[in-house]
């Protein structure tokens, strides 16, 4: 009686999840699927969407009006008159 109790538990053993590895992360075939249907939905990251705007928005901003800076080659700055041209831009 044994060997057949044993057989039927092999066959009731859930199988391991399906993973995949690739840069050094593992990800199982649920994790892609869960990540396909949030793009698919549209949600991907419905939480971050307002602030990547406003990100996007001053940074655009910033890149508009800021110039090269005449004592440090590798800064960009704001002269006063070009910040207030930025503030009236954005508001």
């Amino acid at each position: 009686m044994d060997k057949y109790d044993t057989a039927e538990e092999k066959k009731n053993k859930p199988k391991p999840a399906e993973t995949t590895t690739k840069n050094g992360v593992t990800v199982t075939k649920g994790d892609v699927q869960n990540a396909e249907l949030r793009i698919l939905q549209g949600n991907q990251m419905a939480e971050s969407s307002q602030k990547a705007y406003d990100d996007d928005l001053y940074n655009g901003a910033i890149d508009k009006y800021a110039s090269d800076s005449k004592e440090d080659k590798g800064t960009r700055i704001l002269t006063k008159d070009a910040a207030l041209e930025a503030a009236t831009d954005l508001f």
